[in-house]
């Protein structure tokens, strides 16, 4: 017996299975403790948007029907996106409660289903072992590590593209009717986690499908164009065909365009706007970086942000193992670089370019990698390059998690981490950047101070927030949602122009209450964050008269964290001076008419519920006068006219301003009315 233990726990040893158990519980550990240290909010805003939307769902936990649990399902979609990672978090949320630590327990066993279906890949396209180093590598790239610790579908992609690609692998190795089904299963589950399915995995699974289908058994062409009809209609009567991949196809294509018809339309629209040559010109650039702002904006730019990303050494073990799969001219190893190749081609054309969208393609990228180092010979090579590539893996993580100290700094430095760069300053970049644990921002503290107000105990308070990295709306919203289950403050933020959304100007001048980071950013036209920083840093005098601190807090980096209340009513000239010293591009402070046409028509609005109609419609001729775009004043004289009789008159404001907004159906209904009292006065006559 004493002899038979050491053997027993030797095969143990030896096992790649054993290794990668360890790997998984070593890894998933690690990041567990990580989330449950870190109190600072998440760094991505849309994180807070799916997590308070799962919030809410909750909030509304009594359903009479399926039609309404359905609607609240429904609900959980963010613009038109399938919300099968939200209800996939649901029992975790339920069991541990209302935080975000609860919701980032999904990531976890995701991490998990990474690192299988990452071995699987690796397995299948080369070794055991290449498996296991496959599985070691996708989990140290910053992608995967930053993204795993936001509540993002992005995330979730990862390792469902991963399961995908191992199913691809398995039906190419085993034509079966259960292969067909699993895979055809994963895809649909996969198209449901997020559309970005749709480019970056779709079409290479339709051509691997084509291919398996036609040409992946005899007679692979057909005798002659004669047979060709034949040929097709014998291929599709195999029951590989018949019982496994058309039905089953057929049914994962039905679920995703039962929800993609149905509901995506939405991310078709907004897909639409943000290729649109207007939303370009207005924001000023065509495509959007998210980190690397250094690189120019090309087809290149993964590539050349890779080193920064995946590190130095593991982006050219990736570009060495993509060679070395088209060279081996493997079925396994193609069907990898044919996928690599496909989905960075996908990504780099997109309107945004951002690793968290180009992430999902990484376990392919492992896996070629790991099957490049273990059959590169001669041997003692592929072993030092194996050791290095660990390293490189091992301080990648260390880097992440642990941050930078004295003794690191070299190391990120030989690594390819951008430290030195604004890269690491935007945590959403997702680059090889330190993120060791930081504690909470005071985001709790800040609502519990407005809520404290007097004024906020009698009405619902505003609150502006100006961002800053992880200070954003959405963890106030979320903070809300989480502590009191519905909103008690109204929360307001200064928008994105890569949205097309003009700066608003009724939040900076009419909340409540504002609050901000207190650190020089710098100055930059096209930031509307930048812009309201430095506004409340050199504030004008009219907008300083009015406005008070209340309280300061501090942000996990020391940083003053300013909350200001409006203490004074807002004026035309309050207006006027901050619209006119806000340094933005004046297409980004359009809204500037209407803003100030509708503060200047409140005074007139008054005069007219008091009855004095001459005076109001005095009032508002000379606003339309001085705001000749202004829509809604138009409407407002034009009830003034109608008030004073003057039928003919209101009616030739508001077929002035239907030729400004032919679309505004308020305008068109006004205008009907007008002219059909129009027609009554004169039948009267």
């Amino acid at each position: 017996m004493s002899r038979l233990l050491p053997v027993r726990l030797e095969a143990w040893l030896s096992s790649e299975k054993t290794w990668l158990a360890l790997l998984i519980v070593g890894f998933c550990a690690a990041d567990l403790a990580w989330i449950l240290a870190d109190q600072a909010p998440m760094a991505n805003t849309d994180a807070y948007i799916y997590a308070h939307r799962l919030l809410g769902f909750f909030d509304r936990a009594e359903w009479g029907s399926p039609g309404e649990l359905w609607s609240s399902i429904l609900e959980l979609s963010h613009g038109g996106r399938p919300p099968l990672y939200q209800v996939l978090t649901l029992p975790f949320v339920a069991i541990f409660g209302r935080s975000e630590d609860s919701l980032l327990i999904i990531n976890i066993l995701l991490l998990a289903l990474l690192m299988v279906s990452t071995y699987h890949i690796g397995r299948l396209a080369g070794s055991r072992w290449a498996g296991l180093l496959a599985a070691a590598l996708v989990v140290s790239y910053s992608p995967v590590v930053q993204i795993s610790r936001m509540y993002m579908p992005h995330f979730a992609l990862i390792p469902f593209y991963a399961l995908s690609v191992w199913l691809m692998l398995r039906l190419a190795q085993d034509r079966s009717v259960r292969n067909a089904w699993w895979l055809c299963a994963a895809l649909a589950a996969t198209s449901l986690i997020h559309p970005n399915f749709f480019t970056i995995l779709a079409p290479t699974v339709a051509i691997f499908s084509i291919y398996t289908v036609f040409f992946d058994s005899a007679p692979r062409v057909p005798a002659g164009l004669k047979n060709l009809l034949p040929w097709v209609v014998a291929k599709l009567r195999t029951p590989f065909v018949l019982y496994g991949l058309l039905p089953a196809a057929l049914l994962a294509a039905g679920i995703a365009l039962f929800w993609y018809l149905n509901w995506g339309t939405k991310m078709l629209e907004a897909q639409q706007k943000f290729l649109s040559e207007e939303l370009s010109t207005f924001r000023g650039y065509t495509v959007k970086r998210f980190g690397f702002l250094d690189l120019p904006m090309n087809f290149w730019w993964y590539a050349r942000s890779a080193p920064g990303t995946m590190s130095s050494f593991l982006a050219l073990g990736a570009l060495a193992g993509l060679v070395f799969g088209i060279w081996k001219r493997r079925r396994a190893a193609i069907l990898l670089a044919g996928l690599l190749i496909a989905g960075y081609v996908a990504q780099s054309f997109q309107a945004n370019l951002f690793w968290m969208y180009i992430a999902p393609i990484l376990p392919v990228a492992a896996a070629l990698t790991a099957v490049w180092l273990t059959e590169v010979r001669p041997r003692w090579l592929s072993r030092t390059l194996t050791v290095v590539c660990l390293l490189a893996a091992f301080g990648s993580i260390s880097i992440q998690m642990l941050g930078i100290g004295a003794w690191g700094r070299p190391i990120a430095v030989a690594l390819g981490s951008p430290i030195d760069t604004p890269t690491c300053k935007a945590q959403y970049a997702a680059a090889l950047c330190p993120t060791p644990p930081q504690r909470g921002w005071p985001i709790q503290e800040i609502l519990e101070t407005v809520l404290a107000d007097p004024e906020c105990q009698e009405r619902t308070c505003s609150l502006m927030v100006v961002n800053h990295y992880s200070f954003v709306r959405g963890n106030f919203v979320f903070e809300m949602r989480r502590k009191w289950g519905e909103l008690p403050v109204k929360i307001h933020s200064h928008g994105v122009a890569r949205l097309g959304r003009t700066y608003p100007l009724a939040a900076l001048l009419r909340s409540d209450f504002l609050t901000w980071v207190d650190v020089d950013g710098g100055v930059d036209m096209r930031s509307y964050r930048a812009a309201t920083a430095y506004h409340l840093r050199s504030q004008p005098p009219s907008f300083a008269a009015a406005h008070q601190t209340v309280a300061t807090f501090e942000s996990p980096t020391g940083e003053p964290i300013r909350l200001l209340k409006r203490t004074a009513p807002l004026t035309v000239a309050e207006a006027t001076e901050t619209i006119d010293k806000l340094v933005l591009l004046e297409r980004y402070k359009a809204g500037r008419d209407d803003f100030l046409a509708s503060l200047r028509a409140v005074e007139a609005n008054a005069v007219l519920q008091a009855g004095d109609v001459e005076r109001a419609t005095e009032l508002f001729e000379q606003i339309v006068a001085d705001h000749p775009k202004a829509i809604a004043v138009r409407i407002r004289l034009a009830h003034a006219y109608r008030s004073a009789g003057r039928l003919e008159e209101a009616t030739s404001v508001l077929e002035q301003a239907r030729e400004l907004e032919p679309n505004n159906a308020r305008l068109q209904r006004l205008l009907a009315s007008t002219l059909r009292a129009q027609s009554k006065d004169l039948d009267a006559e």
